[in-house]
């Protein structure tokens, strides 16, 4: 038996890695989001914050996430102070933030983005354990009428959303 008779029986997984090596890799910091959840993490100061987004900018970080806006006001304005600077300062890096799925949570993304003129990527997300659903009285269709509101108000406004 011939080695061509063999081919068959034999699956090169490189050609697949290959094929995903085509793709460019690209890195999102979520540092001054989900890195702050830590209850034993100091939160920055918003002087902190801009320099911790300039440093990403210089090592090449191609996105951030500045923060959850819906979150309150202090979080609003350091979502919109840390995007401003992002544009007045021409830094390459790619500003997005966190968004629950709730229309009050989209909208200051857009507040951000009229006031600014930078595009902000809001990455929608939604609780939806079992303990999620029992504690806030959630059926799936209370889950995904959040998801059809917010996610429809984002397109509606010109809100890219993930």
């Amino acid at each position: 038996m011939t080695q061509d008779s063999h081919d068959d029986l034999i699956y090169d997984w490189n050609d697949d890695a290959a094929l995903a090596n085509r793709r460019a890799v690209t890195f999102d910091d979520e540092t001054l989001r989900d890195g702050l959840q830590n209850p034993s993490v100091r939160t920055p100061s918003l002087d902190e914050k801009r320099e911790l987004v300039r440093l990403m900018d210089r090592i090449g970080i191609h996105t951030v996430n500045v923060g959850l806006p819906g979150a309150g006001d202090r979080h609003y304005t350091d979502c919109l102070e840390l995007v401003r600077m992002i544009g007045e300062e021409g830094l390459s890096i790619t500003p997005n933030v966190a968004s629950r799925t709730l229309v009050s949570d989209v909208e200051p993304v857009r507040r951000i983005m009229d006031e600014t003129g930078v595009p902000v990527l809001a990455n929608c997300f939604i609780g939806s354990s079992p303990i999620r659903q029992y504690t806030e009285n959630w059926t799936l269709d209370t889950i995904l009428g959040h998801i059809d509101a917010s996610c429809g108000w984002a397109r509606d406004h010109d809100v890219p959303f993930a």
